[in-house]
């Protein structure tokens, strides 16, 4: 079974600009390599498949690593005001 992965599809598209210069995009090694890297390649470095993990794999991932939580960065709002 063949999996067609497009990374370009969550990939920002349009990138923040910094005032007074360029902008600096840091990009994640891991990223890199999992954007050239082929779904089977993918599924193998991260002990998966197409059809997604068990639910022992699941709960065990869980127990491992804590809930997938994207934390949102507090801004300090002073810093806001100072712009």
């Amino acid at each position: 079974m063949s999996v067609k992965l497009s990374l370009p599809s969550i990939l920002p598209k349009i990138f923040p600009t910094v005032r007074g210069g360029a902008a600096k995009i840091e990009v994640s090694p891991e990223l890199v390599k999992a954007s050239t890297s082929s779904a089977e390649d993918l599924f193998a470095s991260y002990k998966t498949s197409a059809t997604g993990l068990t639910a022992e794999d699941a709960e065990a991932r869980l127990e491992e690593y804590g809930q997938n939580v994207v934390v949102k960065e507090r801004r300090n709002p002073w810093i806001r005001l100072l712009r």
